[in-house]
């Protein structure tokens, strides 16, 4: 089966990006236009806001780049990418006095699309939105390198086998959090940050073994059963974020 790519979000995602702006300008316009001219001159005078803003964030999720709609002083909008790229390969760890070749490789690149409300229409926000994590997957492997003896019987590293966890998340992942930040900064440029959670359901991690540990994939009904708690991924993200118009 093809792989889902994380960048072909992005037309969609801009996309209701760009229509949300549509559908919220049209009416603010109307009623700039509809304003009396007599309207005092202190308020011509306040600085406009600005629409739309670019930024950079990075956290426990990964970093990457996103942008940002300001709807109006109550709400905004924002479309986000990123990606947490880690991998190890063929590295060596001795375990109780064993040398073991561990392999691990964690995929997470996903897409967001937040909603920001401003309850005291400054910059705290409290966020809701959907993550897409399609295609993202955490998955460790280890085996023995060395030879074992047993008594008088030598079991070698391809009879012992080897031992490993793969675990993919869900495709879609719910967002809740709060924060600090517009979408497009006040100013020129603004700070932001990001503290919430995915709601990820309970993990379903499967263990994957061979050779002599093969019965040890009967276990895996325990693991995620002793996970089944743990159905939150904590976020905790910076943002750098510029405006633009």
């Amino acid at each position: 089966m093809p792989r889902f790519n994380p960048s072909s979000l992005f037309g969609p995602v801009f996309g209701l990006v760009s229509l949300t702006a549509t559908l919220f300008y049209l009416p603010t316009a109307a009623q700039e236009t509809a304003a009396p001219a007599s309207a005092p001159s202190s308020a011509n005078s306040e600085k406009p806001m600005h629409r739309f803003g670019i930024g950079l964030h990075g956290g426990l999720v990964g970093g990457g780049f996103d942008l940002g709609y300001q709807i109006n002083p109550l709400l905004g909008l924002r479309a986000k990418y990123s990606l947490l790229p880690f991998e190890i390969k063929d590295q060596t760890v001795t375990f109780s006095g064993q040398n073991l070749l561990v392999n691990a490789n964690i995929n997470l690149n996903h897409a967001d699309l937040i909603l920001d409300f401003y309850p005291f229409k400054n910059a705290i926000r409290l966020s809701a939105g959907l993550g897409f994590f399609a295609g993202n997957e955490i998955m460790v492997n280890a085996a023995f390198t060395d030879s074992t003896k047993f008594g008088e019987i030598t079991f070698y590293p391809e009879d012992i086998g080897s031992l490993g966890m793969q675990w993919k998340l869900n495709d879609l992942n719910p967002y809740i959090g709060l924060g600090f930040g517009r979408a497009a900064p006040k100013g020129r440029i603004g700070l932001g940050l990001d503290m919430g959670a995915y709601y990820i359901g309970p993990p379903k991690p499967e263990i994957l073994a061979t050779g002599m540990v093969k019965r040890t994939s009967e276990e895996t009904a325990t693991l995620q059963e002793n996970l089944k708690d743990y159905k939150w991924l904590p976020v905790f993200s910076l943002r750098l974020a510029v405006a633009l118009f």
